[in-house]
């Protein structure tokens, strides 16, 4: 038998770095093609090849999960070879989620997130859909809710944890020991997270104190049991009035989620000496403990919900996957949002079989779901008074699929929660500024009420809708201030509970305004200046992120002086006049341009060449003029060279003008001629015997198969 042979020759190159130089993004956007997207099943399938990566630095880290509808044995992958310098985790099926590692350009990772794909069960009965997140960092996004969850393996103390995570931000998202409000919250941590770790409770006195900005409680013997929520949202939250077990008994609070281990929490070993065990902590399975600050364990860090937080950031996005030929059908009517007590019908389409039952799931079924007795494909809703994920259980004649889920719909109930007024100062001077904001709410502030009287029989409205006000006392006397929260316009405003200010004798500090500069790069110095002020200088501070976290600078004078910036900063100074409270400056910004050339090669010719620029400091304007190999030339920020031959190697330059900057950075790229093989000896044989035969490659490696 004649046997036909076949060559293929396989190219080496030592890959260049060409981001190496940019400075981490502040900023960042990922998008994608929207809409949903049909792939077949039991085959790997790119997710997006139109996603898009923009950011003004390198970023590091990204994670995909499969967020909806996920199937044993679905596996997300990627196609091709991992950029220099990126590694990747194998596919963790309790994450539902693929990892990656290292520091790259956008025009980097646009490119490897292009080559994602989703390999479906290879079973013949799954359900019809799934979802796809792309999420920035190492992080985990939880669709429940919208916030960002970080695993911190590195084991330390409560304290040293809730500072570290304090002083942490994520693209504008301001950091916090993770608090919990619901059961779904803490389904997601458990499934995602899973490892023994503080959590953001304490009924250690001082923490509670802090947390609400005055002495609730005087020493720790009255605070013993009390658990609080101290950090994050949902500060200021009391969630027990006393200890499961041991001393100073008491129960969980209604209304406020927990999910205390059995005789916790007990302030552990002896019962009749207080503050032992202080500090909340989650098991491996999700029960909640009390620990003692001895302890060191892991950390989770929660991003999102705080009041100031300042994401410009898109940093997850989402495609929905369809797939092909699922015997189940879609449900409709889901997707909807009602008012408390509302209705909604949903409605399975046709397919060829019955409904066993339906089922709901507060944490979109990752645990099981509740059966709901109904064997129709119509499911009434009616009375609704928490947010739910829905689904139909079939089973399916051809194939035959027995207890077949069908994809899951979300009916979401827009309950109110007012959440927590909390005062930045609780004592300021008259003509001075309080400072409110409400913590932990669901729902958009209407208004703001002050009162002189605690019920508020009479009161003033604050025309604001922000969750931070700013508003002037000019006069001594106790004030009460509370904010009024609605959601999706469902029912009528509901008062939170308020804050007091105490308004006392004396002249408020006045913060003035620091002065503002621009540079061109990281060499650099200068000094900033302190106007308009009034008060004692207490120290300067300075952020990298835009004003959400921010570090102190020993200085008490009007001026800050700076060199070798390599980022952009945020300056201000802290002022204090006597006991009449803290002001704050308004910060002096130092923009710092720095812009590097990318490009997305090695590559072999007649592949696209991408070129991009990572435009790292300021907001702009920019203007962008490319020159290169072949009289190239474009003015747009990252533009493609399709199917670039050899010849398009070469440097490129990119002059660039930003509002008191101009720079031309390079990028030097590599297009290798794709080999070709020449076969010098053909032969064939009819029987059994020895052949040679031989094949000249013009570049690269040859490699023989039959």
């Amino acid at each position: 038998m004649k046997k036909l042979l076949r060559i293929f020759s396989v190219i080496a190159f030592t890959a260049a770095s060409h981001f190496a130089q940019a400075q981490s993004a502040t900023q960042v956007s990922i998008t994608g093609t929207g809409g949903a997207y049909s792939i077949p099943n039991n085959s790997a399938t790119v997710v997006d090849n139109g996603i898009v990566v923009t950011a003004n630095g390198n970023i590091t880290d990204f994670t995909v999960s499969i967020t909806g509808s996920y199937t044993n044995l679905d596996i997300l992958g990627y196609s091709g070879a991992l950029p220099v310098g990126i590694t990747a985790a194998a596919f963790n099926a309790a994450t539902r989620s693929i990892q990656f590692f290292g520091t790259a350009s956008p025009t980097v990772w646009q490119e490897l997130l292009r080559r994602v794909t989703l390999t479906t069960t290879s079973a013949v009965c799954f359900p019809e859909q799934r979802q796809v997140s792309f999420v920035v960092g190492n992080t985990f996004f939880n669709p429940l809710n919208h916030h960002f969850y970080k695993l911190v393996t590195t084991s330390k103390s409560w304290t040293t944890a809730r500072n570290d995570a304090a002083n942490s931000s994520y693209f504008g998202y301001q950091g916090y020991l993770a608090t919990i409000s619901s059961a779904a919250e803490n389904n997601f941590i458990d499934a995602f997270i899973s490892v023994n770790s503080w959590i953001g409770c304490s009924d250690n006195y001082n923490q509670i104190n802090n947390s609400v900005n005055y002495s609730k409680y005087s020493n720790q013997s009255n605070a013993e049991g009390k658990f609080h929520w101290v950090t994050g949202p949902e500060k200021g939250t009391q969630m027990r009035t006393g200890n499961a077990a041991g001393g100073n008994l008491g129960s969980n609070i209604a209304g406020v989620y927990s999910n205390w281990q059995n005789s916790e929490p007990n302030d552990y070993p002896n019962s009749g000496t207080v503050g032992e065990e202080d500090y909340g902590h989650l098991y491996a399975d999700g029960s909640w403990n009390d620990f003692p600050e001895s302890q060191s364990i892991a950390s989770i860090v929660e991003f999102g919900g705080m009041p100031n937080d300042l994401s410009v950031s898109d940093v997850v996005y989402t495609r929905t996957i369809n797939i092909n030929g699922a015997p189940t059908s879609t449900i409709t009517g889901g997707n909807v949002s009602v008012c408390p007590g509302g209705n909604a019908t949903l409605t399975l389409g046709s397919f060829s079989g019955s409904v066993v039952r339906w089922e709901y799931s507060i944490d979109n079924f990752i645990t099981p779901g509740v059966a709901i007795n109904n064997t129709t494909t119509t499911l009434n809703l009616t009375n609704l008074t928490e947010t739910r994920y829905y689904r139909a259980v079939v089973t399916i004649s051809s194939p035959n699929c027995t207890n077949l889920p069908t994809s899951s719909t979300i009916v979401t109930v827009n309950s109110v929660v007012t959440g927590n007024v909390i005062a930045d100062m609780a004592q300021i001077c008259a003509g001075g500024q309080a400072l409110l904001s409400v913590f932990g709410n669901s729902g958009s502030v209407v208004d703001w009420q002050v009162s002189t009287v605690s019920n508020f029989s009479t009161f003033t409205t604050i025309n604001s809708t922000s969750t931070s006000i700013n508003y002037t006392l000019a006069s001594n006397g106790t004030y009460y201030f509370r904010a009024r929260i609605q959601n999706a316009g469902c029912g009528s405003p509901v008062a939170s509970p308020s804050a007091t200010v105490t308004v006392v004798s004396g002249t408020p500090p006045i913060g003035g305004t620091v002065s503002s500069t621009t540079h061109c790069g990281g060499s650099n110095s200068g000094t900033l200046t302190l106007s308009g002020h009034s008060g004692t200088i207490q120290k300067w501070q300075y952020s990298t992120d835009g004003g959400v976290i921010w570090t102190d600078i020993s200085n008490t004078t009007t001026s800050q002086a700076y060199s070798g910036i390599s980022l952009t900063r945020k300056y201000r100074a802290v002022l204090q006049n006597g006991s009449c409270g803290t002001a704050f400056s308004n910060p002096g910004t130092v923009t710092v341009y720095n812009f590097t050339a990318t490009n997305s090669s090695p590559l072999c010719s007649g592949n696209n060449l991408q070129l991009g620029v990572v435009t790292n400091g300021g907001n702009g304007p920019f203007t962008f003029s490319w020159t290169g190999p072949n009289s190239f030339s474009s003015d747009v920020q990252n533009p493609t060279i399709a199917a670039a031959g050899a010849n398009a190697s070469g440097t490129y330059t990119v002059a660039v003008t930003a509002p008191g900057c101009s720079a031309s950075p390079t990028t030097t790229a590599t297009v290798t001629a794709s080999p070709t093989i020449t076969s010098t000896t053909p032969a064939s044989r009819c029987s059994n015997g020895t052949l040679t035969l031989v094949a000249a490659a013009s570049a690269g490696s040859v490699k023989w198969f039959a």
